[in-house]
């Protein structure tokens, strides 16, 4: 079947194929025949294949069809839940009309709000937009839907759970109250709350089921091994060799020095696998020839991939999409044992990426004998439930937050200190002058700890770290006037609430001045003995 077969526009199925659409789906053989009718659809599904082009495909064809020369608003509407998904969209419509001359305008979070209220008063064609902007010019009442001819919810599950589920009614609402209809079509996630709400929506909609679709990143199966360093990798892969004997194997690596290495490990523990650049053939390298193979992801080879029995990933690349292109057609639908992916401490970081991406965790296993000591622990999935949580989730503490939340104040002695109490550091010719061991130098003077606030340290006390500690949470809790917890603490706040005296050093430098002007006074004449002087 192809796209011909459908009710669509002639330019545009002509040109269907130029953008890389020959066979549609299973869910656009529903779906395409659905919108040239102009029904409400409800699609339990948010991953089907050919989801995009399963509604731009006839919303395209639709506006060829039936153009206008002068109206106001948008006539198409997408919502969608992302900013990445908006520029997906937006890609791959402009595939889709190539050559055609239909406006397109977008609007997202992170954008000038006056660009985007004059956007809604140009005659568009399509606009795509995500529903956090969209809602505040709502709000604002800096919208008109009343125009609207179509509504696509991209993702409403997602919508819905980020409490945006009022925009997509107000939406509704305004598109009917017109003479004309506005046919909606929203994907949900099946057997989720949010179903239930649409059904409200859309009560005489066309529910389309269609089996979901597996992650690109997931669509082989595939078993994860922890490794500790690069000898326990080479060990596992020691083992792994002896079992896969006389077997076709590819070994992946993310570069070439990875894979000179590995080869070199293998050969002296009597395995024998050649790198594929190294291979000089004009036909496809396949396992008839050359049984293991390493290939290096900076070097494209030419190889029958589809040949090979038993994948493993010796190393992980730095991008998702590199291992991505890896498993992705390369006819492994079929493996006789899952792939197996070697995970060092370097490589936890892409893996964790992965499995976000992927939205599920990677099964673990570990050869007898050669279970990890450091285990790994998979990234959460990501769920559609409420973020409520979010909301009361404390801070993360440390060492970088209190960096940049530092806030000067003032202590007892009229230094400045930050938020923890500490002084302010000084940098001075070799570094930090109060960090590493100048740091250990000044914890042995008895006026370092407690300095300004009319405490004295106890020069025999070993527990300095301690009780630079207490000082600092005694520091916090006065700045922010909390309650003492004991009678110290008391103390200590009472001393800091006291005005602090004026320095020795000033008053002792008045006396001086001002012995220096008696003195001064006493050995110089007065005006009168000068006049007595005279006079005698």
């Amino acid at each position: 079947m192809s796209f011909l077969q459908f009710d669509l526009n002639e330019k545009l199925a002509s040109s269907l194929d130029a953008a890389g659409y020959e066979n549609p789906t299973p869910l656009q053989k529903q779906l395409i025949p659905l919108i040239n009718e102009r029904k409400n659809i409800i699609v339990e599904s948010q991953t089907a294949a050919g989801k995009t082009g399963a509604y731009l495909i006839p919303l395209s064809s639709y506006l060829l069809s039936h153009p206008l020369e002068e109206h106001q608003g948008s006539r198409i509407l997408i919502l969608t839940s992302r900013r990445e998904r908006v520029n997906q969209i937006n890609y791959t419509l402009k595939r889709i009309i190539k050559g055609f001359d239909l406006r397109v305008g977008f609007i997202s979070g992170g954008r000038p709000y006056q660009h985007q209220m004059r956007l809604l008063k140009r005659p568009l064609d399509v606009l795509i937009a995500t529903p956090g902007r969209l809602q505040d010019l709502v709000k604002n009442n800096k919208t008109d839907f009343s125009n609207l001819e179509a509504l696509i919810i991209d993702d409403f599950s997602i919508i819905y759970h980020h409490d945006l589920k009022d925009l997509c009614k107000a939406i509704l609402e305004q598109a009917t109250s017109g003479s004309h209809a506005c046919p909606a079509v929203a994907f949900v996630q099946k057997d989720d709350e949010s179903e239930n709400y649409i059904k409200t929506l859309l009560p005489d909609a066309t529910i389309v089921e269609v089996e979901e679709e597996k992650h690109p990143l997931v669509s082989i199966p595939q078993q994860v091994y922890i490794a500790d360093d690069h000898t326990h990798k080479i060990a596992i892969m020691d083992q792994m060799m002896d079992e896969l004997e006389d077997q076709s194997i590819l070994i992946y690596t993310a570069n070439n020095k990875s894979a000179a290495t590995l080869e070199e490990a293998l050969a002296n523990h009597g395995h024998t696998a050649l790198l594929a650049h190294q291979i000089q053939t004009d036909n496809k390298i396949s396992s008839d020839q050359y049984p293991a193979i390493i290939i290096s992801d900076q070097i494209d080879v030419s190889t029958a991939t589809n040949t090979y029995k038993h994948i493993i990933h010796f190393d992980l690349p730095k991008k998702v999409s590199i291992f991505q292109n890896r498993i992705v057609n390369k006819g492994w639908e079929e493996l006789e044992k899952p792939a197996a992916i070697l995970v060092g401490p370097q490589d936890r970081i892409i893996l964790k990426k992965i499995e976000s991406q992927a939205g599920t965790s990677l099964d673990q296993e570990s050869l007898p004998g050669l279970e990890p000591m450091n285990t790994y622990i998979s990234t959460p999935l990501l769920s559609l439930g409420n973020n409520k949580s979010k909301k009361g989730k404390k801070a993360p503490s440390g060492r970088g937050l209190n960096n940049r939340n530092k806030r000067k104040t003032k202590n007892g002695s009229g230094r400045t200190a930050n938020s923890n109490g500490r002084q302010k550091q000084h940098k001075g010719q070799y570094g930090r002058l109060n960090g590493g061991i100048h740091r250990k130098r000044s914890r042995n003077r008895p006026e370092h700890a407690l300095q300004g606030n009319g405490h004295q340290n106890n020069p025999g006390n070993g527990n300095k770290r301690h009780g630079n500690a207490n000082h600092q949470g005694l520091h916090q809790s006065s700045t922010r006037h909390a309650e003492p917890i004991d009678s110290f603490a008391k103390e200590i706040q009472e001393l800091k609430e006291k005005k602090p005296q004026q320095r020795k050093v000033v008053i002792h430098y008045k006396d001086r001045r001002s012995r220096k002007a008696s003195s001064t006074a006493a050995s110089s004449p007065s005006v009168e003995e000068k006049g007595n002087t005279l006079g005698e």
